[in-house]
Order: structure tokens, then sequence, then C-alpha cells
């Protein structure tokens, strides 16, 4: 029996999943179906037009990802280095294929930019890099002033577990979310890759503290 995947269970706007055909063996005997994956697409980051990293990432909240590890790498230190933001997509199949950021130069000074392997991974952040100094960055120290309630944590959890529909369809993506000491959630984000969600919830509460950045973003 041949089995045509119908246009509604194609890649589905805003869950970034797809219905795909399987097969699944029930007592050894096949049995075609369908099953939810999740997407993955290579997604270019770019610093002032230049190539500064490839990565595999879920096809959502690309501008958040793409500001959020580049301040954890120590390129971005504060909003206002942000010049403007832009998506370029494949016109064709309406897929981002790079994010540039543009950022001011003075802000760049003494920092070793292009520090990475163009193919970088979505995993820690130390895969891609080319030099074993740059893995080491000053950065200041947190100093704690208050500490969260241990007991609160299965609360928490459950709170972001109940954000991640992703995964209800798919069990395929990480998620990350971000709490006030108090237990309100201020960010929570899904990626095949955990870091990419660790990343974009930094890259939306970085972007969410630039009361213009979307304005910047729209008009360029």
């Amino acid at each position: 029996r041949a089995y045509s995947l119908p246009d509604e269970f194609r890649l589905k706007p805003g869950i970034f999943s797809k219905m795909t055909p399987a097969t699944k063996y029930i007592d050894g005997l096949p049995e075609k179906t369908f099953e939810m994956l999740a997407q993955e697409n290579a997604l270019q980051i770019k610093v002032n037009g230049r190539a500064y990293s490839i990565t595999m990432c879920s096809p959502s909240n690309n501008i958040m990802l793409a500001v959020g590890l580049l301040y954890t790498e120590g390129i971005l230190r504060k909003t206002s280095d942000i010049i403007s933001i832009a998506e370029e997509s494949d016109e064709q199949n309406k897929q981002v294929l790079s994010v540039n950021v543009n950022v001011h130069t003075e802000a760049l000074e003494g920092k070793n930019l292009w520090n990475r392997s163009i193919a970088s991974s979505a995993s820690c952040g130390v895969c891609g890099k080319t030099e074993i100094f740059d893995i080491y960055h000053e950065s200041q120290s947190l100093e704690p002033t208050e500490k969260l309630d241990i007991t609160r944590v299965p609360e928490l959890l459950k709170e972001m577990r109940s954000r991640q529909s992703t995964f209800d369809e798919t069990g395929g993506t990480h998620s990350a979310a971000l709490f006030t000491i108090d237990g309100t959630m201020l960010s929570v984000q899904e990626d095949i890759g955990r870091h990419n969600a660790v990343d974009k919830t930094i890259g939306e509460l970085f972007l969410s503290s630039t009361p213009n950045i979307k304005e910047r973003h729209e008009a360029h």
C-alpha cells in the first residue's frame, strides 16, 4: 500500500515539526504509519556582513539565537553595541539562511572575532574553536545576593515542561528556561540543540532590554 503525505501534515509553521512516513515493527511485523519529527536547519551567523559561524538549529527565533550566541562568546556586551539585525532568507523556500548582526566597530576592538571554524556544532561552544586559549575569556564573577529555594525546582521544571509544544509532538527537542528568584518565568525556548535553547533564552532577554531593536531590525 502506498502512503502519500497530506499537505496539511508537511512543515507546520510555528511548531517546527513535520509529519514523516515511517514503519513501526510491532511483534515483529511492519506497520506503515506517520511520525512527527523535529526540524533542523543550517543557520549562518554573520557579524558586520562577515561569516562568523554556521550552526545546526531548530528553525525558530533565529535572531535570539544569534544575539545570545554572540553575547555568550563575549562579542556583544551591551545592547548599544548593536547597530541593526537582519535575517536573510531563501526567497523560494522562505527559509532563513543567515542572520547578520551589525556591530559598532569600537565594540569589536581587541576581540579575536574570527576564532571559530566556520562550521561549528550546536554543542557546548568548545567545538569549532581554532585556538585553545580562545575557550577562556575574562568575565565578571557573579556575587550571589539571593538563593533560590531548592524545593521550588520541581515546580519550575513543571512550568517549563508545560511550554514544550514541539517536544510534546516529537520528543526530539531540548528546552531551556529563565526564571526570576521568585519563580516568575522570563523566557522559555526549544531547540534541537540544548545550548542553542540556552542561547535563545539569553538572546530574548538581551533584546528585551532594547526597546527599539525591533524597529531597527524591521528598517534594515
